[in-house]
């Protein structure tokens, strides 16, 4: 599960933003392998494998994802919506004309079904609203 949005994540930075040898390792070693503890007090845990993650307080966090939605943001063109995102909130919207509401309507759907597909990673959870 985790590992197929890793290596989409890893193809997004290779195919898209050109990304190759010692970067791109950098950035797999940097979201694999990883592992934690917990110290309380003098008092240490086992060290622990993670199956995802990003170092806490991370200003990198917010960046892959952005990276990793990057392809979202070529459907939504791709059917002609406007697109407006902010970290990981993301809005569509269309502006027509009163006698080209059917046309919009089949758009956004479209749209809305091919950002569906694109999101069929389970930890990713689509919040469809009806406005």
């Amino acid at each position: 599960m985790i590992q197929s949005v890793i290596k989409k994540l890893l193809d997004t930075l290779n195919n898209q933003f050109g990304l190759t040898g010692a970067a791109l390792d950098w950035q797999k070693s940097y979201l694999t392998r990883r592992t934690y503890r917990v110290v309380i007090n003098k008092a240490e845990s086992d060290i622990m494998d993670l199956d995802c993650g990003l170092p806490q307080r991370s200003s990198l966090g917010p960046l892959k994802w952005l990276i990793y939605a990057a392809e979202l943001h070529d459907i939504v063109i791709r059917h002609g919506i406007s697109f407006h995102g902010f970290a990981d909130d993301s809005q569509l919207s269309k502006s027509m004309f009163v006698t080209d509401i059917q046309t919009g309507k089949r758009a956004m759907l479209g749209c809305i079904a091919d950002v569906e597909v694109w999101m069929q990673v389970p930890w990713i959870e689509a919040e469809c609203r009806q406005v």
